[in-house]
């Protein structure tokens, strides 16, 4: 209730997105209202809220708040069911209206997660997260010619802990400060981004009690510059270069090219194209003993070790045909380098404990929507292939395996019917491709018994 828009770049973003070598979420909340108070509260069987709004200074001054926590364990003492998750968010935003072209926000929020992975099987692994920031922002555009400065700052700090049934509790911090410089210019049908910023990282965790609690920094710099281009005919064109620099390390800066391509080539049919080089100098460490990624270890890049990179190449169509039927295909390619992974049982984040693994994305989806009166229809198909390949330990040589994230098929349908005050709607997904090794076969162990009767002795059931 508080998102105002959420652009999703599932990869070729451009050049003022930095840091990343995957995808991008860029959420932007929405103000409060100026010029009346208004409340609303929401309840439901797994999660409840309020949310009010209103004018601090009536016509220039707002602010907005949002509170919701989730009622699942409360549900399920009800019903005698054992749901052990809790979480909940928190959000507030003033935004002040300067003048015509002049506005400062300022936003803080925090998000709760905790849950247990073995509910119902005796067990009490748990993994808990915590996320919590704090951001500034000046917008002005000039009144003398066609430029905006954009000026931010920020913090944040994201809490992980995580403690197994069987093993060692592992936790992770990772906090940053930093903000960012910008111009906006616009050229008649043009727009130039360019800008400079910086943050500072610090990452404390902890992955083995022998090895105790770990202390990590990382400072970052960066620049860009980016533009879409209109230049005629339906067709957009926008370029850009990202350049980043890590003063506390002894790395080489980073020069990251990207282009986008937009060609409206008539009403009804727009293709598109995208390209980039990514880099991302933070590492997500998981234990690759852990099924999915129950808990992640945030860290810098060792030094002397390379960045992990990527190179996207996206490409697609959308199409209309009549006013009913909207038809899209994507087709996309990822080449990922020096992807690192945390060997298991480790509980130090250096380079002897580390593999790294190069990998290749491959795939296409396949977008339908049907819209006649009151009922909507949209489905999407997803064909996709993820394959790391990662050195065999000894040296001898090479091995190919899909990454537990790897999904094969994806089909998801969603229909809508809306009928006065009324909407109903129905939804249905399927995925193939989960964290599990295919099996073998399976044997009866007898173990160290070397004269036991294989035809009589019963032994361990084994895969």
């Amino acid at each position: 209730d508080v998102v105002s828009q959420a652009d999703v770049y599932a990869g070729g973003y451009p050049a003022r997105y930095g840091g990343r070598i995957s995808s991008v979420v860029d959420v932007t909340t929405r103000n409060g209202s100026k010029q009346r108070f208004a409340a609303r509260a929401t309840a439901a069987p797994f999660l409840a809220g309020i949310q009010i709004e209103g004018p601090i200074v009536p016509g220039s001054v707002s602010a907005v708040v949002s509170v919701r926590e989730s009622a699942v364990e409360d549900v399920g003492e009800l019903i005698g069911r054992d749901f052990p998750y809790r979480f909940g968010d928190a959000l507030a935003k003033v935004h002040a209206q300067l003048d015509g072209t002049t506005f400062v926000t300022g936003t803080a929020i925090r998000t709760t997660d905790r849950g247990s992975l073995t509910a119902g099987t005796g067990g009490d692994a748990g993994v808990r997260w915590t996320n919590e920031g704090a951001a500034g922002r000046f917008f002005s555009i000039s009144p003398h010619f066609a430029a905006a400065l954009d000026v931010g700052v920020f913090a944040t700090r994201y809490t992980a802990e995580y403690e197994p049934t069987r093993g060692t509790r592992r936790s992770s911090t990772a906090s940053a400060y930093g903000g960012h410089f910008g111009y906006v210019y616009y050229l008649g049908p043009h727009t130039v981004r360019a800008g400079l910023g910086g943050q500072t990282f610090f990452f404390d965790y902890t992955l083995d009690v022998l090895e105790g609690a770990q202390r990590q920094y990382t400072t970052e710099g960066h620049t860009f510059i980016d533009a879409d281009l209109d230049l005629g005919g339906g067709l957009v064109v926008e370029p850009g270069v990202r350049v980043q620099t890590f003063p506390s390390q002894s790395r080489n800066v980073s020069v990251e090219p990207r282009a986008r391509l937009t060609w409206e080539a008539t009403d009804a049919h727009t293709f598109s194209f995208a390209s980039g080089l990514y880099r991302q100098e933070i590492l997500g460490l998981a234990d690759q003993l852990d099924v999915g990624d129950g808990f992640i270890a945030w860290a810098p890049t060792i030094d002397g070790q390379p960045i992990p990179r990527a190179v996207h190449a996206i490409a697609g169509w959308d199409g209309r045909f009549g006013r009913e039927l909207n038809l899209g295909v994507e087709a996309y390619g990822k080449q990922l380098y020096n992807q690192v992974l945390l060997l298991p049982g480790q509980g130090r984040a250096g380079s002897d404990n580390q593999v790294r693994v190069d990998g290749d994305v491959l795939g296409v989806d396949m977008r339908a929507g049907w819209r006649r009166g009151p009922l909507a229809v949209d489905a999407v198909y997803g064909l996709s292939r993820t394959v790391y390949v990662a050195p065999i330990g000894g040296g001898f040589g090479t091995a190919e395996y899909n990454p537990p994230h790897d999904r094969t098929h994806r089909v998801r349908l969603v229909t809508r019917l809306d009928a006065g005050g009324w909407a109903l709607g129905a939804r249905a997904e399927f995925a193939t491709g989960r964290p599990f090794s295919r099996v073998i076969g399976a044997y009866l162990d007898l173990g160290e018994r070397r004269l036991a009767d294989t035809r009589t002795e019963e032994g361990r059931p084994a895969v």
